[in-house]
């Protein structure tokens, strides 16, 4: 019940603020709103996923983004700062926060799992292009972040003898993911203003838990 009252209350605001700002570009009328309201198409979704799923890089990013633009709109950044000079330097605050409580994380999680780095590999890149291929012969999972960039990354030769659960932060990227043809893949996670595509129609004794979140880029899951 609390999820269709979120998911309710988030369709309506965010078609009242669409629509009003439509019929004004148009001319149709002239309805004023407060100053920087557009900002909360950004920040209304961010909260109702952060509500939903909890903070992650994409959402955080997002809500983030969306007050620099109201700040913005009410000068209080300075004359000579605009929204975009700040993102890459917001990106990478937040990556090093991300980075930070995961090198936590991470260490209990090699070592619950008795893995090493090729088995559950971690992949951060910012306005670049990237390929890797994979062959390890018991992958674990993996962690990936992108901004601005080209992320492919291949398993398919790679050996999947357990569930296993991978992450994928993405802002303003594409990601392409090859995974072997033996395992069904699962996808769950925050599309916002992006786009999660799932190619995979293979089954196996293991699945691929893909848990993401897609700011203004796209996701590509093959085998």
């Amino acid at each position: 019940m609390k999820n269709k009252f979120w998911s309710s209350f988030v369709g309506c605001i965010l078609i009242l603020l669409g629509v009003t700002w439509l019929g004004n570009v148009a001319g149709w009328w002239d309805f004023g709103l407060f100053t920087g309201w557009w900002s909360f198409i950004l920040i209304v979704p961010a909260l109702y996923w952060i509500s939903q799923r909890g903070p992650n890089f994409g959402n955080v990013f997002l809500l983030m983004l969306g007050v620099l633009c109201l700040g913005e709109a009410y000068h209080l950044l300075g004359k000579h700062v605009s929204v975009w000079s700040l993102i890459l330097p917001l990106f990478v605050i937040l990556l090093g926060l991300d980075t930070l409580v995961k090198s936590f994380t991470r260490g209990r999680k090699l070592k619950n799992l008795h893995a090493t780095n090729q088995e559950y590999p971690s992949y951060h890149v910012i306005f670049t292009s990237k390929t890797d291929v994979n062959k390890t012969q018991d992958l674990k999972g993996a962690e990936m972040t992108a901004l601005g960039s080209k992320l492919i990354v291949d398993f398919r030769e790679a050996q999947i003898t357990q569930n296993i659960q991978i992450e994928i932060d993405d802002v303003c990227s594409t990601i392409l993911l090859y995974l072997p043809s033996n395992v069904s893949v699962n996808i769950d996670g925050d599309n916002i203003f992006g786009g999660v595509t799932n190619h995979c129609t293979s089954t196996g004794a293991y699945s691929v838990s893909i848990r993401c979140s897609c700011v203004f880029g796209s996701i590509h899951v093959y085998n």
